[in-house]
């Protein structure tokens, strides 16, 4: 898992950097959030055991479930009155009108 294993070194760096550089804090454990892939990150970092690791308290994931994609991004648009900033690239890339074609399929 390069993502979750990237977060565990970034987060160690960080507190050796404050604990013995800086010495502003003493940082002993991590509370890791993240939404869509930051999400499953922040699971799997949430899982991570090793003696060398740093502590992590708690894990706050965000990560929507969407058993029926098509039916939820209706329902977004709906409920949004038109589309989030999030698909401006698909808006501009006109791929939205596609939604409900056979090529979505």
């Amino acid at each position: 898992m390069p993502m979750a294993k990237a977060a565990m070194q970034s987060m160690k760096a960080a507190q050796e950097f404050v604990n013995e550089e800086l010495k502003v804090a003493e940082v002993e454990s991590w509370i890791v959030s993240g939404a869509s892939k930051r999400g499953w990150t922040t699971w799997m970092v949430g899982l991570a055991e090793c003696a060398s690791c740093v502590n992590i308290s708690a894990i706050i994931p965000l990560v929507p479930i969407v058993p029926n994609l098509l039916q939820d991004v209706h329902r977004q648009w709906q409920s949004y009155g038109g589309w989030t900033f999030a698909f401006s690239d698909y808006t501009e890339a006109g791929i939205m009108q596609y939604l409900d074609d056979e090529i979505f399929g």
